[in-house]
């Protein structure tokens, strides 16, 4: 498969962008590219704590974003399918433009209020004020504001295809890479996590590039609620060091710990809640297509 020129402004984009949410703190997560029009998420984190507050981000890469401009706005303009999914979306939508030669992105949200009709279509203005940096820290908290409740389900429904392919697929797994600190008043925690197919194929689909200031177990009931988490067995008999106390974490333990840091692998699996959720979805999105179908007349 080539890797075209196209292609290669998109991931630098998405680079770029990734780049910019960590370095105010935020938890970056790629989408998958067919998702119509979201190519990722953010999760806003507090003094080292994510507050399960979820914004959707659609990228933008290259040269061409910014040959449309007018006063102190870049032009965005985009279709109408994707403005119609952005706008009935259960999460905030930004815009993300991004200059690969100055490395900088800016950003409009995307609201029915912002949105200016044209005789060809509809256009965003995105402000060159909205640089995405640390100006932009308090603006963007404040669109990504729900009620608690809303949080949780929408957590939920972020991670509705990786439940998909685990109960699709008994031959897929999901495995949580993490190194945690042991400083019980400073608790340092980072995780990676990794998918690994029917084929036996393994692949990093996120690295959080934080360090959470969560012990393991919490931070991985906040991001995971809907997955009970156990060692990876056949990793931890040719990794674990024999001097590792076999201390009782809730059956989780590290592999190596040398007295300041841990080292763990561990397999996430869809518990009772997830199982629910999936259930609950499929009734939903089937009463949808029912719905449609008789609006359709078939």
């Amino acid at each position: 498969m080539s890797y075209d020129t196209r292609q290669q402004t998109g991931n630098f984009g998405i680079t770029i962008a990734s780049l910019a949410i960590q370095k105010l703190g935020w938890i970056f997560r790629e989408q998958p590219k067919d998702d119509h029009g979201i190519d990722a998420h953010i999760e806003i984190v507090e003094e080292g704590t994510p507050t399960g507050k979820l914004i959707c981000l659609q990228i933008k890469s290259g040269s061409s974003c910014f040959k449309r401009s007018k006063d102190d706005n870049f032009i965005y303009r985009g279709t109408a399918k994707h403005l119609k999914y952005w706008t009935n979306h259960s999460l905030p939508v930004l815009v993300l433009l991004v200059d690969p030669d100055t490395e900088k992105a800016y950003w409009q949200v995307v609201e029915v209020s912002k949105v200016q009709r044209t005789a060809k279509g509809w256009k965003l203005p995105v402000p060159r004020s909205h640089l995405l940096d640390a100006s932009a820290r308090s603006s963007i908290e404040a669109i990504a504001d729900g009620s608690p409740s809303k949080r949780r389900l929408q957590r939920l429904r972020l991670d509705l295809e990786l439940m998909r392919s685990l109960q699709g697929d008994s031959y897929n797994q999901l495995f949580i890479e993490a190194g945690t600190s042991q400083n019980k008043s400073l608790p340092r925690t980072g995780i990676r996590l990794l998918f690994r197919n029917s084929d036996g194929e393994e692949e990093l689909i996120q690295d959080y590039g934080l360090k959470f200031g969560w012990c393991l177990e919490s931070l991985l009931g906040h991001l995971f609620p809907w997955a009970d988490a156990s060692i990876d067995s056949d990793f931890y008999s040719w990794r674990e060091d024999s001097d590792t106390p076999k201390r009782n974490r809730s059956n989780l333990r590290p592999y190596e710990d040398n007295g300041e840091t841990e080292s763990w692998r561990l397999e996430l699996i869809v518990n009772d809640l997830g199982r629910a959720f999936l259930k609950v979805n499929q009734y939903l999105e089937s009463d949808s297509d029912w719905m449609r179908g008789i609006s359709s007349g078939e």
